[in-house]
């Protein structure tokens, strides 16, 4: 069997992390990820604790209680262990819970976060609000930042470099990850405007940010904010596929069907090559698009012992929607339709063509079985090698 090639190890990478009297955990920990896993899915229950561990694992990089005028408890610990570049750090969020000596060297380290909220962007680039790179995953009003604006500031200096390979590479960007054919900027009003594409590349008529699909908004928004946080921290890149660091995502299914659901991950990850995603999901269907050396985690709660995060260790590359539900991932123990009754045949089939194709098959027999009602017991009884 030929040996699979080993991935390379990313630039940033959460390597574990230990949390203690955070929020509704007592104590939990991980250890010993990989440092070259693209993607780290967080599962578990509405009300179990995936957000809460997002917002620990952010906290304890940048901090942040001085931004929600909260007091630490003085039993908390959140600690996270990072790859940077070519060093291993274990950051203790007691680092930054005074306001100042905590930006510490970590004020710089390229972690972003995002809530549930994220169909809005910013009117204004003078939003205080958007200076925090891990805002949005704490406040749902938080909007993110306007790639808008930025597309059509360097729309119209296309004479300097900088500029020109930025607009080019966004566009790329943005149309690699939606089905827009072009995306324009008016001279006269400086608004943008995204021209569609159906499925057989015919145009539809332009439309501006606010006339778009839920979803298409929702990437819009976050890929956008990413590129441009990203670009403020490391200014000697233009392309946002050389863009380092690691970026949180709560809920990265929502107001997705679930065809972008399964392909967002690839996507991001072929967009994005040298950033970590840990995103949380209430569906299979991004587990389908996890590429190779993914991670998943679950979360767990009890009275007893709180909220508790553990490791599945789960090669998902052969399986269906089906069997990821039941697994470990998510724990679904009843994948039946609410109207299905015992007496049914259970459908296994993968696809409904399949399902179809069969159903078809099944009416040939009983229609052959009605005009000789004795033939399939003639061949079952017939002797192997026999003449028929």
């Amino acid at each position: 069997m030929k040996k699979k090639k080993s991935l390379p190890a990313l630039p940033y990478a959460i390597l574990g992390f230990r949390i203690e009297n955070y929020d509704g955990i007592k104590s939990t920990e991980i250890s010993g990820l990989p440092n070259n896993a693209k993607w780290i899915f967080l599962t578990g229950e509405n009300g179990y604790g995936k957000t809460t561990v997002l917002q620990a694992v952010a906290r304890a990089i940048r901090g942040l209680f001085h931004w929600l005028d909260e007091s630490p408890s003085d039993k908390m610990n959140v600690q996270t262990t990072l790859k940077f570049k070519e060093k291993q750090q274990i950051v203790n969020f007691k680092l930054f819970t005074d306001e100042a000596t905590g930006l510490f060297w970590m004020e710089s380290f390229p972690i972003f976060a995002y809530g549930s909220s994220r169909l809005n962007i910013s009117p204004t680039e003078n939003d205080k609000s958007l200076a925090n790179p891990i805002a949005s995953l704490f406040d749902s009003k938080i909007v993110l930042r306007n790639i808008e604006f930025q597309l059509s500031r360097w729309h119209f200096k296309q004479d300097d470099l900088e500029f020109k390979t930025k607009f080019d590479s966004v566009c790329r960007v943005l149309k690699q990850l939606l089905p827009i054919r072009e995306i324009r900027v008016d001279f006269k009003t400086d608004k943008v405007t995204y021209i569609e594409k159906d499925p057989e590349n015919k145009s539809y008529e332009p439309v501006e940010f606010r006339q778009l699909a839920s979803g298409f908004k929702s990437i819009i928004a976050l890929v956008g904010d990413m590129i441009l946080r990203l670009f403020e921290a490391q200014p000697n890149i233009y392309d946002p596929a050389e863009l380092e660091g690691i970026v949180l995502i709560d809920e990265l299914d929502l107001h997705f069907h679930p065809n972008i659901q399964r392909e967002l991950p690839r996507m991001l990850s072929e967009v994005f090559p040298k950033i970590q995603f840990i995103a949380t999901t209430h569906s299979p269907i991004p587990i389908l698009g996890a590429p190779e050396g993914s991670v998943f985690l679950t979360v767990r709660r009890n009275k007893e012992e709180g909220i508790t995060v553990h490791r599945i260790n789960l090669d998902v590359s052969d399986l269906t929607p089906n069997l990821i539900l039941t697994s470990s991932i998510f724990g679904f123990d009843n994948i039946f339709a609410e109207t299905f009754h015992e007496s049914q045949r259970i459908r296994t089939e993968d696809t409904l063509a399949e399902k179809s194709l069969n159903d078809q098959v099944m009416e040939r027999l009983k229609s052959f079985a009605a005009s000789d009602p004795d033939v399939f017991e003639r061949v079952f009884k017939e002797k192997p090698g026999a003449a028929r």
